[in-house]
C-alpha cells in the first residue's frame, strides 16, 4: 500500500510522472489501433466476406494513428528533456541553498541548453543565491566583529583599570574554577596574598598619583614574574594582589613568593617611611586539598592570617600558613 500511496503520488504530482504517464497512455492507444485492423485477418472465412476497402480504411487510419502517437512520444521527450530536466535543477539548487551552501550556481553550459525562459529562471536563481550569499558574508563579518567586541569587553570586565592586571572578579571567578578542578582531580591548590608594606604612608609622602605609579609598576612586575610559572596574578584589593597556584603547576607557593618579594625589592622604589628605605612587600601563603563539601574561602582565610602573621612578624617577609598550625 504504502508502495502505491507514493506511485499514485508520483504519477499524478509531478511532471516527470505526468510525462510518463501520459506517453504510456498514448502508446497503449496507438497499440491497440494498430493490432485491431491487424487482428481482422485471423477472424474465419465468414468475417473476410466483409467490405475489403473499408477495413484497407482502418487499417490505414490505425497505422497512421500509430506513427502519430510515435511523433508524439518523440516530442515528449523532447520536452521532457526541456522542461523537466531544467525544473530538476532548480529544485537541486533549491535544495543546496537551503542546506546553507550560498555558493551554488547553476553552470554556464546548462544554461546554454536550456530554453529562454528557463534561462531567465536560471539568471534569477543565480542571483539570488549571489545575494544570499553576500548576506551570510556580511552576516558572518558582523558576528565576527560582535564576537570580538563581547571578547574585548568580558576582557576589559575581568581587568583592572589602574593596574592591567586581572580584577577582583577575574580573581574570584578564576579561584572557584581552579577550586573545583583541583577538587576533582584531588590536587593541591595553593593561594598568595601579597601587601605593599607602608602603601598608606607612601601615598600620604608622595601623592596619590606617585602611588598609582608604583602600584602600576608593581603589578606588572608581580604579572611577569607568575606569567613563566603557569600561576595567575590578580588585583585582590587596594594594595593587595592574589596570585592563584592552579593544580597542573608545579611551582612551590614559598619559592614563588620568594621570588615575588626579591622581584619588588629589586625595583628599588624609593620609600623612606619602609625599613630599608625602598617598597617591600609582604606575603601570606596557603596550600590545601579541597573537597566538594569545601569553599574557596577556606583557602583565602588560611592566605589571609599567613600575610597577617608576615605583618606582626616585622613585614618583608614570607609565612606559609601550615607552618603556623602547631
Amino acid at each position: 500500500m504504502k508502495l502505491l500511496r507514493r506511485f499514485h503520488y508520483w504519477s499524478f504530482h509531478t511532471i516527470r510522472g505526468q510525462f510518463l504517464v501520459s506517453t504510456v497512455f498514448l502508446l497503449l492507444i496507438g497499440g491497440v489501433l494498430a493490432v485491431i485492423p491487424l487482428a481482422v485477418f485471423v477472424y474465419d472465412e465468414r468475417e473476410q466476406e466483409m467490405n475489403t476497402e473499408f477495413w484497407r480504411s482502418l487499417f490505414m487510419i490505425g497505422w497512421i494513428l500509430l506513427f502519430v502517437f510515435l511523433i508524439a512520444f518523440v516530442v515528449i521527450r523532447l520536452l521532457m528533456k526541456q522542461i523537466i530536466f531544467p525544473i530538476d535543477k532548480l529544485l537541486e539548487g533549491t535544495v543546496i541553498l537551503r542546506l546553507g551552501d550560498y555558493n551554488h550556481r547553476i553552470s554556464d553550459q546548462v544554461l546554454d541548453e536550456s530554453l529562454d525562459e528557463f534561462k531567465a529562471l536560471y539568471n534569477a536563481y543565480n542571483e539570488m543565491a549571489r545575494s544570499l550569499d553576500q548576506e551570510f558574508s556580511l552576516r558572518q563579518q558582523a558576528e565576527k566583529k560582535l564576537q570580538l567586541a563581547n571578547e574585548k569587553l568580558k576582557q576589559l570586565s575581568f581587568t583592572d583599570s589602574l593596574t592591567g592586571i586581572g580584577n577582583r572578579r577575574y580573581f574570584d571567578e578564576t579561584l572557584e574554577q581552579s577550586f573545583i578542578e583541583s577538587a576533582q582531580k584531588e590536587k593541591a591548590l595553593s593561594l598568595l596574598l601579597l601587601d605593599i608594606d607602608f602603601f598608606k604612608s607612601y601615598n600620604d609622602r608622595y601623592g596619590h598619583d606617585a602611588g598609582d605609579k608604583a602600584l602600576r609598576l608593581i603589578a606588572m612586575t608581580i604579572e611577569d614574574t607568575v606569567k613563566t610559572s603557569g600561576a595567575i596574578a590578580a588585583r585582590y584589593g587596594g594594595e593587595e594582589m592574589a596570585i592563584i597556584i592552579p593544580p597542573d603547576v608545579p611551582s612551590e607557593s614559598y619559592e614563588l613568593a620568594e621570588l615575588l618579594r626579591q622581584s619588588v625589592k629589586n625595583l628599588r622604589i624609593p620609600h623612606a617611611d619602609s625599613l630599608d628605605g625602598i617598597i617591600s612587600v609582604s606575603i601570606g601563603t596557603a596550600t590545601i586539598w579541597p573537597r566538594s563539601d569545601q569553599k574557596p574561602e577556606l583557602l583565602i582565610q588560611q592566605a589571609d592570617q599567613a600575610l597577617y602573621q608576615s605583618k606582626r612578624n616585622g613585614r618583608a617577609q614570607t609565612t606559609i600558613y601550615e607552618s603556623m598550625i602547631p
